[in-house]
């Protein structure tokens, strides 16, 4: 193996090929050797004694395993690459994968969201119940903003509260009662939070003289408020990736790869490393900017771990750790599912809708070129494929001569 070490450590070093690629890389060529060894072990091989016809006969190996097309013709590109190399070396006195052909994998166009398909995505983190949005941002506002004790937020009782003029009163005994006068605007969601909303959140005929209650009409626990503020810390998180991911055109790799010091708020923009190891900067609109500062500020400080060290990752588990590419799926799937659209949404679908878009609203190819990270713009050109279906859409419905009226063209 030590052949496929070398060439794995030309990949990483000279080529800056990315962990996933050349784990890939790795895989496929692993399997090569195990084919090629037949009853030997895979250190053994001599690569150098290699000809065509066995990598023709691991091709059709390949198709007899019934893999896709699509993943023959990359473990074939594999082949090609560890070659071109092992020639380049003087291991193999003639490339014996020159002439080696893949399948033509047919060129499928990438999925693209909707404007409001993305509208409804981005928002779907955040969006919460009226009733359930009061309740959680009172809470939040006493103990994050007015630094008072989770125990003496969850403790109080209706009696506690006056809505009319905006006070609460709590403390365990008499000597340790404080007294909290609400802003205007925390005042008039006092209001609306005990008259109209929570009693929504208690069953019938019930009796719970608590403040805050839960969705089963209990009285919040201190656990129970942790639990909450993990859970809108996420989804906080979740709504800074999902507008980041639409705003740049970013891979999820590249995403899960920023760190904070990666992010210039000020300036409005975002440095990833892309593949190769190539550097790009990448403008990040205001609203983008915004979701990222209030991530930054009053979620992200909450996921991190405080018996671990901070590694100045952007995007963090629940764990406190690095957000991974698993994670990341993970994440887009189940915000996918909640807003009816997990047939339809994978990492890659907010990238491929943002080239999409941006070139609908006439923007220069190449300038997409460059914001993607394509090094060759025949790549970025797909895109354009999906344009022209959207000009299409719009000159069918916008010709006269192109409308349909029961089924016969429209005279004008």
């Amino acid at each position: 193996m030590q052949r496929i070490a070398n060439f794995i450590n030309y990949l990483s070093a000279e080529k800056g090929a990315s962990p996933h690629t050349i784990q890939a890389y790795q895989n496929d060529l692993r399997q090569l050797a195990a084919f090629l060894a037949d009853d030997a072990t895979p250190d053994q091989v001599d690569w150098g004694a290699v000809r065509k016809t066995h990598l023709v006969d691991y091709a059709v190996y390949l198709r007899e395993r019934e893999y896709s097309t699509s993943t023959v013709a990359r473990k074939l590109a594999s082949v090609r690459s560890f070659f071109h190399f092992l020639a380049a070396e003087g291991v193999c006195r003639e490339d014996p994968s020159l002439s080696l052909t893949a399948p033509r994998v047919a060129r499928r166009l990438p999925h693209v969201l909707s404007v409001d398909q993305v509208a409804q995505l981005l928002a779907q983190p955040l969006r919460l119940p009226r009733g359930v949005a009061l309740r959680d941002a009172l809470m939040f506002h006493l103990v994050f903003d007015g630094g008072i004790h989770v125990g003496d937020v969850v403790a109080m009782d209706v009696s506690d509260a006056d809505p009319e003029s905006g006070r609460l009163s709590y403390g365990a005994t008499d000597e340790q009662r404080r007294m909290v006068l609400l802003g205007e605007k925390a005042a008039t969601a006092l209001r609306e939070y005990v008259q109209h909303l929570r009693p929504e959140f208690l069953p019938a005929g019930a009796d719970e003289p608590a403040l805050f209650v839960n969705e089963n009409g209990n009285r919040f626990t201190d656990a129970g408020f942790g639990i909450l503020a993990s859970r809108h810390a996420e989804a906080k998180r979740d709504r800074a990736i999902l507008e980041l991911l639409y705003a740049t055109g970013m891979r999820a790799s590249e995403l899960v790869a920023l760190n904070e010091k990666d992010v210039n708020l000020a300036a409005g923009y975002v440095r990833c490393l892309g593949k190769g190891r190539k550097e790009r900067i990448i403008p990040v609109h205001q609203s983008a900017i915004e979701i990222l500062e209030l991530y930054l500020q009053q979620a992200r400080p909450q996921l991190l771990d405080k018996t671990s060290t901070d590694d100045g990752a952007l995007f963090l588990n629940n764990r406190g750790g690095r957000l991974t590419r698993q994670g990341l799926w993970l994440i887009i799937k189940r915000r996918a599912k909640d807003c009816g659209l997990q047939d339809q949404v994978s990492p890659h679908t907010l990238r491929h809708s943002f080239a999409t878009h941006m070139l609908n609203n006439k923007a220069e190819l190449r300038a997409v070129q460059k914001l993607l990270g394509h090094a060759n713009i025949t790549t970025t050109q797909i895109y354009t494929h999906l344009s022209r279906e959207h000009i299409h859409t719009v000159y069918d419905e916008s010709h006269p001569r192109a409308k349909q009226i029961d089924g016969e063209t429209s005279h004008e």
